[in-house]
């Protein structure tokens, strides 16, 4: 009950743009990723990191992208509404990217582009990527 009553408050941070002191709050973020995610708890473990000494943004660590095709990253037990998938030649080389609530998936997406490109919706977005290891 706590990871829902926590991660619902984020959530409403996230989306009434609450979010006064970002560094403040990505630390917030990551302390309860570190709690309530397994995998991201092994990854910062394996690192030897402790979580109470990680006091800046910058000193975060980062799961690799590879993370994403060898194991289910999820905080929390849930079914996931949908499921993103990498392209690839195989499912063994597809990276997997669980969606909880497609709904705020898809509001906080568009908050973060208007935040950045404040007319994007009057655009037309093209983006061309290349192989990720290119």
């Amino acid at each position: 009950m706590l990871h829902t009553g926590l991660r619902q408050r984020f959530i409403k941070r996230i989306l009434e743009e609450e979010v006064d002191d970002f560094e403040y709050f990505a630390l917030e973020v990551f302390r309860f990723q570190y709690r309530f995610n397994q995998v991201y708890r092994q990854f910062v473990d394996a690192l030897h990191i402790r979580p109470d000494r990680v006091t800046d943004m910058e000193s975060i660590p980062h799961l690799p992208v590879e993370t994403f095709k060898h194991r289910l990253v999820q905080t929390g037990q849930w079914e996931p509404e949908t499921i993103f998938r990498s392209s690839g030649t195989t499912d063994g080389d597809r990276a997997q990217h669980l969606v909880r609530d497609l709904e705020f998936y898809h509001r906080h997406t568009c908050q973060i582009f208007q935040s950045v490109i404040p007319t994007w919706r009057d655009h037309v977005i093209l983006a061309l990527l290349p192989h990720y290891l290119e």
